[in-house]
């Protein structure tokens, strides 16, 4: 242990200051001459005799540092818990670089991301470190599922990133052999009709039954030849959709019937799909025995074809 020192600077002439630790008897440490001045060290227990001395002298001093004994383990004290910390600051930051705690799916159009995101964490248990990654086997596990052809797993920050290729959506094979008409699919009344291939007699307006022929796989010439050619186009029309609600009595058609006939409207609203377009609806009902039958009759514009 480096025993308990300070450092001193006394002004004046230094052959004098010399002299007078000699004939006291004290011992200067590593004394250093500058301008003016005389820099040295001295035992604890001598600096109260030098001081005494100085002052009884009136020479001027100022004392630089104190260090050694248990100033110096207070220092080492501060420190190592500065380094303890520091230490602990690097490991902390070691680890969450290391951790995932985050899925981010992208590249899903027609795929449920939740559907992807299941599959992943049944491969990986959140949150988790860099060493439980095993990205090819989360891969071949997302490929697996239909409507997907490429997948793509990495990590970057706290987050493991996914990145999936749908696949193409399949494309009906035309049969340019063996040609056919396009029938309606229901009972309506024609609002719009597009031809791209092949030829038709009717128009908007014109009613047509359910397998009744919209368009002709064929084209007439002016001489009246018909020449093949595959039907294609898109047929629009008014039809009418019907449900019914049937209710015991009198009595309870008059309790719950208006709030269920609005309930079953709305949900056929809710259920149109894209490119349907409702109109409107309209009710009408007879009594059979004691109960009563509502007929609900939806009106709407759909794509027969």
């Amino acid at each position: 242990m480096i025993n308990e020192r300070v450092r001193i600077r006394v002004y004046g002439n230094s052959n004098f200051i010399v002299n007078l630790l000699i004939k006291h008897s004290i011992k200067g440490i590593r004394p250093s001459y500058k301008e003016n001045a005389l820099e040295f060290s001295v035992d604890i227990k001598e600096y109260l005799k030098l001081k005494a001395l100085l002052n009884d002298y009136g020479k001027k001093y100022q004392e630089i540092s104190h260090y050694g004994g248990l100033i110096n383990f207070k220092k080492l004290a501060k420190r190592y818990t500065y380094f303890i910390g520091v230490l602990i600051g690097v490991v902390a930051v070691y680890f969450y670089s290391t951790l995932i705690k985050d899925i981010s799916i992208q590249g899903t159009n027609n795929i449920d991301q939740g559907v992807v995101r299941t599959v992943v964490q049944d491969c990986l248990k959140l949150p988790t470190f860099n060493a439980n990654l095993d990205t090819d086997k989360i891969e071949d596990s997302i490929v697996q599922l239909d409507g997907i052809s490429y997948a793509k797993v990495y990590k970057r920050g706290c987050t493991l990133f996914v990145e999936v290729v749908e696949e193409l959506p399949k494309i009906d094979i035309m049969d340019t052999q063996n040609l056919g008409c396009i029938v309606a699919r229901e009972d309506g009344e024609i609002v719009k009709i597009v031809i791209y291939g092949g030829s038709t007699t009717l128009k908007a307006g014109d009613k047509v039954k359910a397998g009744d022929v919209l368009i002709y796989p064929y084209i007439s010439s002016a001489d009246g030849i018909n020449k093949p050619t595959p039907a294609l186009g898109e047929v629009y029309a008014k039809i009418t959709r019907v449900e019914e609600l049937t209710f015991a009595s009198q009595e309870e058609y008059d309790l719950k019937g208006e709030k269920e006939i609005a309930l079953r409207v709305a949900s056929f609203k809710d259920s149109l799909k894209e490119g349907e377009q409702f109109i409107a609806s309209r009710i009408s009902q007879k009594t059979m025995d004691k109960s009563i039958v509502c007929s609900i009759y939806y009106e709407l514009v759909t794509r027969i074809a």
